[in-house]
């Protein structure tokens, strides 16, 4: 028996005896295992020398055409860790190649790629890491540290090249990103106020309120936008007045200040001063606590 590849090559051959009557149901003889070396199309023929008694004759190797295909394969992620995240922190995803084929195999090459995206159908996405794949199957590999740029809902996928060509070993894969699911939470925010002057101030006299908008958040995080609203209370916590603004640029370190309107209490007793962070898409609202800044007003100078 000859074992040929699709240019006629001869890979390997098995001879044997042959004994006994040639009449029905004949001679029959199972070979030994042949492993194809790469994909591919092979032929197979089976050849009978002949006796003095009988004809040689062989099989038409069109007849046992054998159609190898390329190993299939299989790639699995997991994030590390593995969520909720804050935005600002970094998350590395392990991706596994593999394959469910079985028997003596080669070495796997080709590269793998990692992206991320808010939209399952990946239209557009975020480029995490990526690199070359070599070595025997299952392959391993960890992404650098990613950093998501916005608050939200993350998926993740993994792709596999594979070998692409008529001399490739292994199918390109990609990983399921609803199995891979990050949650990147808000950044959150402390909103405080500072009264100027701080009071006790005399009946006819102004105050402003300082508002700073700030967070205790780490890492590389993007510009605050909304807005912020400062309101003015008396002691039975009536609204008296109230005024708002933009917040625009970082929160980190000093974070985000502004100087209030001046707001004149208009009788002596007791006042009290609230601010309010909207928050936005990335950074969480927050509210100071009128209790920490009360205003006292007494009665003015004869």
């Amino acid at each position: 028996v000859y074992f040929y590849d699709s240019s006629y090559n001869v890979l390997g051959s098995q001879s044997g005896s042959v004994s006994g009557k040639l009449d029905e149901p004949g001679f029959t003889v199972t070979t030994n295992p042949f492993t194809p070396p790469k994909p591919g199309t092979y032929y197979f023929q089976g050849v009978y020398s002949g006796d003095d008694d009988y004809w040689g004759s062989q099989s038409n190797p069109l007849n046992e055409t054998l159609t190898v295909n390329k190993a299939p394969t299989t790639v699995t992620t997991l994030l590390i860790p593995l969520g909720p995240i804050t935005l600002g922190e970094t998350v590395q995803d392990r991706i596994t190649i593999n394959t469910t084929a079985t028997g003596t195999l080669p070495p796997a090459t080709g590269t793998w790629t990692v992206q991320a995206s808010k939209d399952l159908s990946f239209l557009t996405f975020e480029p995490v890491d990526s690199g070359d794949v070599s070595g025997s199957l299952p392959f391993i590999a960890t992404t650098e540290s990613w950093a998501p740029p916005s608050a939200g809902t993350w998926y993740f996928r993994a792709i596999y090249s594979g070998e692409p060509g008529p001399n490739g070993n292994y199918t390109g894969s990609q990983s399921n990103p609803l199995l891979e699911q990050l949650v990147v939470n808000k950044v959150p925010t402390n909103t405080t106020t500072l009264l100027s002057p701080l009071g006790p101030i005399t009946l006819g006299a102004n105050v402003t309120d300082w508002i700073t908008i700030n967070t205790t958040a780490t890492g590389t995080l993007p510009d605050a936008t909304g807005t912020w609203t400062v309101y003015f209370y008396d002691s039975s916590l009536n609204l008296l007045d109230s005024q708002s603004g933009s917040v625009s640029g970082q929160l980190q370190g000093s974070g985000f200040v502004v100087q209030s309107k001046q707001f004149q209490p208009l009788k002596v007793g007791t006042y009290y001063f609230k601010a309010n962070y909207t928050g936005d898409a990335n950074y969480a609202n927050s509210t100071s606590n009128l209790i920490d800044e009360v205003l006292t007003v007494g009665p003015a100078t004869p």
